[in-house]
């Protein structure tokens, strides 16, 4: 593929200074050589379909052979869904991709799963910017916002990048600390900032967003949709989305016939490399079109197809030295909050282990597991539950007569608002809320101990020093050698919503109190596997 002249916006003084000098900038919108169509090739939601990277090669040659100028672009989800990709934490991911010859991706959400120090050092080798204009670490841009393709011809192409805000909670909260993702109105001020710093800025012709966004009616609570973003946001041509797994004829359906928001072209793949998105530009016109990858006959790029079937034969060759090891998939939680949208059994996976015939059904669905996949193994599922390895009394003071615990789920990221409840906590709303409930516990000499969600931010009352009223987190359990289900053992009781830990507690026998006081906007957003009334 013929190499880009490519301008990242971390450059974005020195292109200013030569505007300033007399650099005649094109008409937005409008082609510099109207002889040079440009072909934008996209991709999203990969998930480890490694064996397609070959005929996206392909039918970039394709193009480029007939004169188009080509930019091969992602939209995320390329790190995850399988063991080809998986085993390399994305590693094997960004080799195709480079030998592919991408020229800029944005992230997904799966992109954190390893962690945000895996994923920056993973991107040390890729060949193309990473693009994500809404995600900070610890205050600061944490990859590229945006890169400026010029064609020889001196048409601008100015591509932009966002990831969902759900990753924050999509992602485990120890491997992103520092990390946020900006969601709802600050994310549209920020699209909006890069389409006119693009335009006006940097004289780009066409602007392109490459969004991990998607159409999911869930996420239309959060207003973090591509769809809710574009109907904010104007001077993007094309929006080339992930996330939702959407069908060109999926948007239709949540949109029109020409998929436009706005003057927006709305465009999307579905997964597993299905299709190649195909945008093109010529004489000023921007049309758009799914190619499914099956129909393409031109031949698929030897190399990459070589490289793509040895990691593949690689993953073979070493469940055939270990015979003897199976894949098991193994969920943190029964689901009792619908997780289908965040979860996904590796299609590599042997067995899928459920707690019991009660949760079979609820675990095929909320993971995507074939039924005969999975193995029921019957309760418990932590045998910690029914271990006594730790004396409350010398951990908080042997003065209290009891132990309560308590373990709600998040309603309010720290990152952003994920649940449609809007109180952070149940009861203990604010610190005379959380006095009135310490004066209670003293009147038993109970000591209630809390031990929030660790996506939670609970600052506003975590602070306050009361009697019988404590904050807890993981690293109590760390300082003092024991797990969290040992902590539990060693409690008399359990006060819960809609956490998982319900179930695991009921067979202690012990009793359990439920706090529903937001249950029907719980109900919306996230929403619910089982039903809890």
């Amino acid at each position: 593929m013929k190499k880009k002249l490519l301008t990242l916006l971390l450059a974005a003084a020195m292109v200013l200074s030569l505007v300033a000098c007399g650099e005649k900038k094109p008409a937005p919108g409008k082609d510099a050589t109207a002889t040079e169509p440009v072909v934008i090739l996209h991709t999203n939601d990969v998930h480890g379909a490694i064996e397609n990277y070959a005929k996206v090669a392909a039918l970039a040659d394709k193009y480029e052979a007939e004169g188009a100028y080509v930019l091969v672009l992602d939209a995320g989800d390329f790190s995850q869904g399988s063991s080809y990709v998986s085993l390399s934490e994305g590693a094997t991911a960004i080799e195709l991709m480079n030998m592919v010859g991408y020229d800029a991706v944005a992230l997904g959400n799966h992109e954190f799963d390893y962690g945000f120090e895996a994923l920056k050092k993973n991107m040390e080798s890729a060949q193309f910017p990473v693009l994500a204009a809404n995600v900070k670490y610890n205050g600061e841009l944490a990859f590229d916002d945006a890169a400026v393709f010029t064609t020889p011809g001196g048409t601008k192409i100015g591509v932009f990048g966002l990831d969902t805000p759900e990753t924050a909670t999509k992602a485990h909260p120890g491997k992103i600390a520092g990390v946020t993702f900006a969601g709802g109105e600050e994310m549209y001020q920020i699209a909006q900032d890069m389409a006119t710093m693009l335009r006006e800025d940097e004289g780009c012709n066409y602007v392109i967003c490459i969004g991990h966004l998607g159409i999911d009616d869930e996420t239309a609570t959060t207003a973090n949709r591509s769809i809710d973003l574009l109907n904010k946001v104007t001077g993007i041509d094309v929006f080339i989305d992930g996330h939702s797994h959407s069908t060109e004829e999926e948007i239709v359906e949540k949109t029109n016939a020409d998929r436009k928001v706005g003057e927006t072209i709305l465009t999307s793949t579905g997964t597993k490399l299905e299709n190649i998105g195909v945008v093109t530009i010529k004489d000023s016109a921007i049309t758009t079109e799914c190619v499914a990858t099956e129909g393409i006959e031109i031949p698929a790029d030897s190399e990459i197809a070589a490289r793509a079937a040895a990691i593949v034969d690689c993953n073979g060759q070493l469940q055939k030295l270990r015979p003897e090891t199976v894949h098991l998939y193994l969920t943190h939680g029964s689901p009792l909050k619908s997780v289908h949208d965040y979860y996904f059994c590796d299609p590599t996976t042997d067995w899928a282990l459920s707690q019991a015939p009660f949760f079979d059904a609820v675990n095929s669905y909320e993971f995507h597991i074939p039924p005969e996949k999975l193995v029921t193994l019957g309760f418990p599922r932590n045998d910690d539950l029914f271990t006594h390895k730790c004396d409350l009394k010398n951990i908080f003071g042997a003065e209290f007569d009891r132990f309560v615990v308590w373990y709600p789920t998040y309603r309010q990221h720290k990152n952003n608002l994920v649940a449609t409840t809007d109180i952070s906590i149940p009861v203990i709303h604010d610190p005379a809320a959380a006095a009135a409930v310490n004066e209670a516990a003293r009147a038993t000499n109970t000591l209630v101990i809390v031990k929030p969600h660790p996506a939670q931010d609970l600052a506003h009352i975590r602070a306050l020093e009361l009697s019988h009223l404590r904050f807890i987190d993981d690293g109590l359990f760390a300082a003092h050698g024991i797990t969290s289900y040992e902590f539990l053992a060693c409690t008399d009781a359990l006060i819960t919503d809609y956490s998982s830990v319900l179930f695991d507690y009921l067979l202690t026998g012990k009793p359990v109190g439920l706090t529903f006081e937001d249950i029907d906007a719980y109900a919306r957003q996230p929403g619910f596997a089982i039903d809890p009334q």
